[in-house]
């Protein structure tokens, strides 16, 4: 049993003789490591950590152990979960910007 080819509309051509993008780009490792050193030049220095030991498997502790994060930002990355940050943010206790730059320095210290 053969099947019939059908008609393909003019206006549905076109995307098939479109030349694809995809494949006229760089390579995705290319990409990958320009869009990591945008990223990492975004990332305030002091925030970054001199060297963590490839071997270590618990890192946990790192932003602790660090000195990266302040005592106050300490206290907002390990002593709150969740629902306690929005509720601290909502009655003044912490700020969010306060907030935001513990956690972002969590990540970005951390490997």
């Amino acid at each position: 049993m053969r099947t019939e080819r059908k008609h393909i509309p003019a206006q549905c051509k076109q995307h098939l003789t479109r030349p694809n993008k995809l494949a006229m780009s760089a390579p995705w490792e290319e990409i990958s490591a320009r869009k990591r050193q945008e990223r990492d030049s975004k990332i305030p220095n002091e925030w970054r950590l001199a060297s963590v030991d490839p071997a270590r498997i618990n890192v946990t502790d790192v932003p602790r152990e660090s000195g990266i994060l302040t005592a106050a930002e300490l206290n907002i990355t390990e002593d709150y979960e969740a629902k306690g940050i929005v509720a601290a943010v909502a009655e003044g206790t912490l700020k969010a910007e306060a907030v935001a730059i513990a956690f972002c320095k969590v990540r970005s210290g951390c490997p």
